[in-house]
């Protein structure tokens, strides 16, 4: 949106880190999800996921279930919570036997079993941006560097990687203006 507004300094936005959808599995539920089965006949209950309609990991989630063609099958047995994090509490507390969550918070939990890796054709690409803002000190210098982050600084999970679409960088460029460290 920011972009979209102008307030970026132009060239510096860059894709920073990705994430991935995962369906997890509650405490107690015995099943696994196949290459040659829809997911709506793997478990029994109810499917938590972000609000479809308002949040982001929602709506990617929506994406993937029509790409796979499970969405209608399962529809009526979605719970749309208010964030992933309390979707991932609805499987965690076996409110619901599954649910659809970021890579990162299934990692976070020790409740969960993820059951399946949703493959990344199967919705828009989940990245976390990094740019200068027009307003702030560095664009105000006579050339805007680009954005640059000392991967070995970043402590991030395993489930988040380095944005496949744009190569990262360790060091900040001799005499660049912004050479700070992200902390994700």
């Amino acid at each position: 949106r920011l972009e979209q507004r102008e307030l970026l300094v132009p060239g510096t936005r860059r894709d920073l880190l990705a994430n991935r959808l995962v369906v997890v599995a509650a405490p107690g539920e015995a099943f696994s999800v196949g290459e040659e089965q829809a997911l709506d006949q793997c478990f029994e209950g109810r499917l938590a996921l972000a609000d479809p309609d308002h949040v982001p990991a929602g709506v990617y989630a929506r994406e993937a279930l029509q790409h796979a063609g499970w969405w209608h099958p399962l529809a009526s047995r979605i719970v749309p919570a208010v964030d992933v994090r309390a979707a991932l509490l609805l499987v965690e507390r076996g409110e619901c036997a599954a649910g659809i969550v970021y890579a990162t918070d299934a990692v976070s939990s020790e409740s969960v079993r993820v059951v399946l890796e949703i493959p990344e054709q199967w919705h828009s690409p989940i990245v976390y941006p990094v740019a200068i803002v027009q307003s702030s000190e560095l664009a105000a210098s006579p050339t805007a560097p680009t954005p640059v982050v000392d991967c070995q600084a970043l402590q991030v999970s395993s489930a988040v990687s380095p944005s496949p679409s744009v190569p990262v960088q360790t060091m900040a460029s001799p005499g660049s203006a912004w050479s700070g460290r992200a902390h994700v």
